[in-house]
């Protein structure tokens, strides 16, 4: 190790507070609860499906806006060639 160097403060510490004489005995359950309920919360948020009400009229509705699309509208994605 190397000398510290004069040129950067430091910092004196003042005091430790000292550990808490009755510690929850769930502490590490409750914290790892938590962290996989945020987590299923997460994955539920990014990759559980849409509940529709009636389908048939959600899709029914989206159909002529795909139909009917825009002049030159050729579906999803880039186009073959990378020209439009």
């Amino acid at each position: 190790m190397c000398a510290p160097d004069p040129s950067i403060p430091t910092v004196e510490v003042l005091s430790i507070s000292p550990r808490d004489p009755n510690p929850d005995p769930n502490a590490r359950s409750n914290y790892w609860q938590m962290v996989w309920a945020c987590r299923e919360a997460r994955y539920r948020a990014t990759y559980r499906p849409l509940k529709w009400v009636n389908r048939r009229e959600v899709v029914a509705r989206a159909e002529p806006a795909i139909a009917d699309g825009e002049p030159g509208f050729r579906g999803r994605g880039p186009s073959g060639n990378g020209k439009n």
